[in-house]
């Protein structure tokens, strides 16, 4: 999940953006620098200039309980032929959602930080495209009182 916390051990007016990865390292963003947390003996300082930032559009077959802010793109079935289409030797055959949700991934030095998918595209888009803004263009952190 994502949201503002407090890093413990940095004294800040800036609360940063908590990235929490279940399956590896978190990542605290501040200005200027990030901080990619393991433990509290065990995380790195660097220059948010270095973090890599991609997103990109997913197509995500739904299964579960569907998001309400989500976009269906199209819909497949759950047994299908090789070209998709329904088998019919199934009775209860249904079809799935296919979900277009968008999805973060964070990089430093090549190795995969962690990926974060949203279910709303066109709000995880901009996100992304404010926290580009908020990464890659510094004079935003003194304009805002965050030095």
């Amino acid at each position: 999940y994502i949201s503002t916390k407090e890093f413990k051990g940095f004294k800040s007016t800036f609360q940063p953006y908590f990235f929490n990865n279940k399956k590896d390292k978190n990542l605290f963003i501040f200005p200027y620098f990030a901080v990619i947390f393991n433990s509290n003996d065990d995380f790195e300082i660097v220059d948010i200039r270095d973090i890599d930032i991609n997103f990109e559009s997913i197509n995500f077959i739904e299964s579960g309980l569907r998001p309400k802010d989500s976009t269906v793109l199209y819909y497949v079935w759950e047994k299908s032929n090789n070209d998709g289409s329904r088998d019919l030797r199934y009775a209860d055959n249904k079809e799935i959602p296919v979900m277009q949700y968008g999805e973060t991934t964070f990089s430093y030095k090549s190795k995969t930080l962690g990926r974060f998918m949203f279910s709303n595209y066109e709000i995880s888009q901009k996100f992304f495209n404010a926290l580009s803004e908020f990464i890659y263009n510094p004079s935003i952190h003194s304009s805002k009182g965050w030095l």
